[in-house]
């Protein structure tokens, strides 16, 4: 190879090198409001890849409200006092809880039908063919509009379910587990030396996220999967060296093996190939602090709970282009395209 064209491969290999280790996404933020007649307080729990969000909002003192946010409508008030709105399927289908009657009642929420009340005290996950997942006194459940009511056998809640019909969530022994329904219950073990662990999501590859619990009983955020089992994700650092052991919990994951959640009071998103990123370090919106991330769709936007101009407010964030990245990838294909031409000749 001539002498110009080893300098232009290593300059192109470079420079795409450095492309790839700063391909560090960027998110726009969302500040989703609250429910009129609220007083400035509202969090998201959940998203579909419509990027509709749904959540709790406040919508007069002392009285909370589940909601549903779209690009389009804004803020939607479900129609019951002191309820949250849990999970959303991509058929626009809602389910969660309220408190009526002097119980907890799990609802179902449709464009069409409205608020229906299920026969379980709790409703917390939905999948795409409608299959949810909660509890009641038997213990962890699932509804079908076809079927009705199976109980699993477990007592604890069910957290999630995942389009092929696993589910996730802890039973009363203190740990996570994975229910499918050709192999029953598999507990999905503990951290080194813990003895506590909760499973919050599950993606259709089957990869799990949640909070376990280490040796030294910190809450730490893991990704489970069937190769290498429970994986401690890490923490940010804290925000003061004398502050004691904070919070760190993992809440969502899609399909892609993105994690989101909290980490010493600050949302985050985990890749496995740039691990653990604060992401209020990845937003341009003065005043907004990002606290939770709860839950993140299969085109990468995050819904959670960000202190706004000194409101609590539900947020969205959704993924940018870096400024410069595609001006760098030209740039670089450009010097590849340099190098084959100097070779040929």
């Amino acid at each position: 190879m001539a002498p110009l064209s080893r300098l232009v491969l290593t300059a192109a290999t470079l420079l795409l090198t450095s492309v790839s280790a700063q391909a560090v996404t960027r998110y726009r933020v969302t500040d989703l409001g609250d429910l009129p007649g609220g007083t400035d307080h509202s969090y998201a729990l959940g998203i579909n890849d419509a990027g509709q969000v749904v959540g709790v909002g406040n919508h007069r003192p002392s009285s909370d409200s589940a909601f549903l946010w779209t690009a389009s409508r804004g803020m939607q008030n479900l129609g019951a006092n002191f309820s949250a709105a849990v999970d959303i399927n991509n058929a626009g289908q809602i389910v969660g809880e309220r408190y009526f009657a002097n119980q907890n009642q799990a609802f179902l929420w449709t464009a069409s039908r409205g608020m229906q009340a299920l026969p379980l005290t709790r409703a917390l996950g939905i999948n795409r063919t409608g299959q949810v997942v909660g509890s009641n006194d038997s213990g962890v459940s699932l509804w079908t509009a076809s079927g009705g009511v199976k109980a699993l056998g477990i007592f604890g809640d069910g957290e999630a379910i995942n389009n092929a019909g696993q589910v996730v969530g802890w039973d009363r022994d203190g740990g996570a587990f994975l229910w499918t329904a050709s192999r029953g219950l598999q507990h999905l073990g503990q951290l080194p030396g813990g003895s506590l662990s909760f499973a919050y999501d599950i993606n259709d590859a089957g990869q799990v996220v949640g909070i376990a619990y280490d040796a030294s009983d910190n809450a730490r955020a893991f990704l489970w999967t069937a190769s290498r089992g429970m994986q401690d994700l890490g923490a940010l650092p804290k925000q003061c060296p004398e502050c004691p052991a904070s919070y760190h919990s993992a809440y969502g994951i899609n399909n892609a093996g993105q994690v989101v959640g909290v980490s010493d009071g600050r949302g985050f998103v985990w890749t496995a190939e740039v691990g653990m990123q604060d992401l209020n370090a990845l937003i341009d919106s003065p005043g907004t602090h990002v606290l939770e991330a709860m839950d993140i769709n299969n085109l990468g936007q995050i819904a959670g709970e960000g202190y706004i101009h000194n409101k609590y407010h539900a947020v969205l964030l959704t993924p940018i282009p870096e400024p410069g990245r595609w001006a760098l990838l030209v740039a670089g294909f450009g010097l590849t395209g340099l190098m084959v031409r100097c070779w040929r000749s």
